[in-house]
């Protein structure tokens, strides 16, 4: 058991996760997803250096659909985890 959890504690420190785009059912636009994965990048230099280094780049991302409370909330009413 303690051999597995120091393989995941490693992985999840030295593995990249997979972008977003393959575990959603919506399509995701490339460069959101380089952006996403820029901010989970395990060396810090990748990430956005900012806050506001981040909301500049999400503004430079075209989204076919605009993102808004009412899209948010049918997402999240989908996809929030059942609590048993």
């Amino acid at each position: 058991r303690d051999e597995l959890i120091a393989g995941l504690v490693q992985a999840h420190a030295q593995s990249p996760p997979p972008p977003p785009s393959s575990n959603s059912e919506i399509p995701i636009p490339s460069d959101l997803d380089a952006l996403l994965l820029r901010c989970l990048a395990k060396d810090r230099d990748h990430r956005p250096m900012s806050a506001r280094d981040l909301l500049q780049q999400l503004d430079g991302i075209p989204l076919g659909q605009p993102w808004s409370d009412p899209r948010a909330r049918e997402w999240w009413t989908t996809h929030l985890p059942q609590w048993t």
